[in-house]
């Protein structure tokens, strides 16, 4: 029997479009559906792309100042750094990536302060060689900063580690170049160690208090923990005399 080439496609169970039998008419390919960017997303995206090159230009800027080497270019290096940080904080938070946040205890340590830890259970304070403000003198003008000891008491902590890196190799330090800063106290936004511990140990918050990661930055080493609580004071009198005091307390409670 002699099939009709109009009805052998059909028999051979495929099909030809109908305006192929009379002319080849030649038909588009499949092509994956598309679906739009929630508006959002794309507010989000665009913010980024400009944050991540605001801070792209500023790191040119400051690399261009100190290929110079001019002493008089360390005031505009220095008020560049402060920018390029908090630049680094606005990427990595559009990211949703770990972050260093800036965080103001009410007291900052010199450059030059090495910090004791003293550490129990739950608890841990850390002295150390601070700055105090004097305040205005009798004209109303600065009167300048004076020696004094600092001390940061860190409540309910789960985990507490004091070491590297010094401030020379802060740069090998994974939040580097994500808003961590030197000699600075620092809460850290999406933090991964603070989902593993709690995830970890599986400990209820105490009274209801959130936990959070927390960076300080001190010249020969960085205290980091997770903590429940923290504060800070400072009073005028040497750092032996405050470390023997808070030593006294801390371990006998």
């Amino acid at each position: 029997m002699v099939i009709g080439r109009a009805l052998f496609p059909r028999i051979m169970g495929w099909a030809l479009p109908i305006s192929a039998l009379g002319s080849r008419v030649e038909t588009e390919p499949m092509r994956p559906r598309s679906f739009p960017r929630e508006p959002g997303a794309v507010r989000t995206m665009h913010k980024l792309e400009e944050a991540a090159k605001r801070l792209a230009e500023l790191r040119q800027e400051r690399a261009q100042i100190s290929a110079k080497r001019s002493t008089s270019d360390f005031t505009i290096l220095d008020a560049l750094d402060k920018d390029i940080v908090e630049q680094e904080r606005v990427v990595a938070a559009l990211r949703g990536t770990p972050w260093a946040r800036a965080y103001d205890l009410g007291v900052r340590w010199r450059v030059s302060a090495s910090p004791q830890c003293l550490v129990a259970r739950f608890e841990a304070r850390i002295v150390f060689d601070a700055e105090f403000d004097m305040g205005l003198t009798a004209a109303g003008q600065p009167a300048g900063q004076d020696n004094a000891t600092g001390v940061i008491t860190i409540r309910e902590w789960i985990e507490f580690r004091y070491g590297d890196p010094s401030d020379d190799y802060l740069s090998t330090h994974p939040l580097y170049g994500a808003g961590l800063d030197y000699y600075q106290a620092h809460i850290v936004e999406n933090s991964v160690w603070l989902q593993e511990v709690c995830g970890r140990t599986r400990r209820p918050a105490v009274s209801g208090v959130n936990r959070m990661h927390v960076v300080l930055t001190f010249k020969p080493g960085i205290v980091e923990c997770i903590c429940g609580r923290i504060h800070a004071h400072c009073e005028r009198r040497s750092v032996a005399t405050v470390a023997q005091a808070n030593a006294s307390e801390v371990w006998t409670e």
